[in-house]
């Protein structure tokens, strides 16, 4: 009888975060009035099969809406344990293949973690209003890797 892997949850838990790269370009004349921030998301997953895990990385680009100069970046990674990661492997391919819905909660998780992140490391500085905004996670699983 085929397993339905679709259906089975999947069991994980959040083993880490790493800051890998923060960047900040402060401008040569200061900001002045109400600045509006635009953000460039970019979202990578690494199925690790020897380890059992998946690492999200995300980098966030920040830029100034008017200009359009960039002033910023930060790159995270987080890593998730599957309890459970040999339930997914394709035995066609020896690939891991997760559902739908877990690969857009992880993104949800990362994208809540790296504006917390944001938040945290650029206070103090004239990114500190750059807040990331609410994302729809189901839009970034295009770029699975």
């Amino acid at each position: 009888m085929k397993k339905d892997i679709q259906k089975e949850d999947v069991k994980f838990q959040l083993k880490g975060i790493e800051i890998l790269d923060i960047h900040v370009d402060y401008p040569k004349v200061p900001l002045q009035g109400l600045v509006t921030f635009n953000f460039n998301i970019n979202v990578e997953i690494k199925i690790l099969n020897e380890t059992k895990q998946v690492v999200v990385f995300i980098l966030v680009d920040i830029f100034d809406s008017k200009s359009e100069n960039k002033f910023g970046s930060i790159k995270i990674g987080c890593e998730y344990g599957i309890e459970n990661f040999d339930s997914f492997i394709n035995v066609e391919t020896n690939n891991a293949d997760f559902p739908k819905q877990f690969i857009t909660i992880i993104n949800s998780i990362t994208i809540s973690t790296v504006r917390g992140v944001m938040f945290s490391q650029f206070r103090g500085t004239f990114l500190h209003g750059a807040i990331l905004p609410i994302i729809d996670p189901t839009f970034l699983d295009k770029k699975e890797k």
